[in-house]
């Protein structure tokens, strides 16, 4: 019951963010983007008591992902560049912890990516083409840190994908479909970061924050069905 009513907690804190964007409510911003993935973890904690090791990894990813959300509060309030950089970093962190736990599931046995390679081309496409995209309207300083960070993005997109055949076809299924939301969410960041023209910015922030959270519960929908 507890479990329950943190998740439901969770989607209305999710549904008053939307709002908050879509009306430009700035304080309701701050009150609510914050505390979106504290209320998943702590949902995640009620749901499994932490109990295996995927579990303690995303729970840390979860952590670091409302470091994330804050810093980058401040970036779209007109901050300095540091704060994107600082956000760029906690949510780096998110996904190695994402990546840790999905990797090595079964010790001994490969996994879907280990087996079959030419699955994992795709995104690793996916993730060099939207660099070439954007290279050139990166600032020279933040360059190293772009490519750093969608480098370890691709791989925690990886390792998901190679738990299929190890893990139970919804949890993988449902994982699998929260990583790829996370993903989209991630490029269009970055579209609205260094193609600022392409998207309005109330249609960018809508489409993020949607993408973000559906794709961070799928994930700890997923991890919640861990055995």
């Amino acid at each position: 019951m507890r479990s329950n009513i943190l998740f439901g907690v969770f989607v209305l804190c999710g549904l008053i963010n939307l709002w908050a964007e879509a009306t430009s409510n700035v304080t309701l911003v701050f009150i609510s983007k914050p505390l979106l993935m504290i209320l998943l973890g702590l949902w995640l904690w009620s749901k499994t008591n932490l109990r295996t090791r995927l579990q303690k990894f995303t729970f840390g990813a979860l952590i670091f992902s409302c470091g994330g959300d804050t810093l980058l509060m401040f970036v779209e309030q007109g901050g300095g560049e540091q704060f994107f950089l600082f956000g760029l970093g906690s949510f780096l962190i998110a996904h190695i912890f994402y990546s840790l736990g999905f990797w090595g599931r079964r010790e001994g046995v490969r996994g879907f990516v280990q087996e079959q390679p030419v699955w994992g081309i795709p995104l690793i496409l996916y993730g060099a083409l939207l660099l070439i995209y954007l290279y050139s309207d990166i600032p020279d300083p933040m360059k190293v840190p772009v490519i750093v960070y969608s480098s370890v993005i691709v791989l925690m997109a990886l390792t998901a994908l190679n738990l299929s055949g190890l893990v139970p076809q919804q949890m993988f299924g449902l994982i699998m479909a929260g990583v790829m939301l996370f993903v989209f969410s991630d490029t269009l960041i970055a579209l609205s970061k260094f193609k600022s023209g392409q998207l309005s910015p109330l249609v960018a922030r809508l489409l993020i924050m949607s993408l973000y959270i559906s794709g961070q519960a799928l994930i700890a929908k997923g991890v919640a069905l861990d055995k």
